[in-house]
């Protein structure tokens, strides 16, 4: 199993990091470790945060992965920073526990890599699926 650690990723311009710091692990299955981008902002209940857990399906013939990510949109009124809206991204992935390894990291790759790819970051910059 992967360790807590601290995960850094790009911002938009593609070449200033971003450090998510990881804050807790997860207790076991179906609680989730927690990474927030610590310098986001002073106030700790508005910055970005990542949620990632684990747990078996009823039968135990795969693992469901769960993650939720929260992005406040800070706003400064009369001096008072608040977050009154939130982008909020979920991602659910299953991967069966009887098939290889090489397979299964292929099919996480090529997951991952689409939902990173330009096309899908246009798409959801403009809030459409592919016409």
């Amino acid at each position: 199993m992967p360790q807590l650690s601290n995960i850094t990723i790009k911002k938009a311009d593609g070449t200033t990091d971003v450090v998510y710091t990881g804050l807790s692990p997860a207790a076991g299955d179906k609680t989730p470790s927690m990474h927030r981008a610590e310098t986001a902002h002073a106030q700790p209940a508005l910055r970005p945060t990542m949620e990632l857990s684990g747990q078996f399906n009823g039968p135990r013939t795969a693992r469901r992965m769960n993650g939720t990510y929260k992005y406040p949109h800070v706003v400064t009124l009369s001096g008072v920073d608040s977050a009154p809206n939130s982008s909020v991204g979920n991602v659910s992935f299953v991967a069966p526990q009887a098939v290889d390894s090489a397979s299964q990291a292929e099919a996480v790759h090529q997951f991952l890599n689409m939902l990173s790819s330009a096309e899908f970051k246009a798409a959801f910059l403009a809030g459409y699926s592919f016409t």
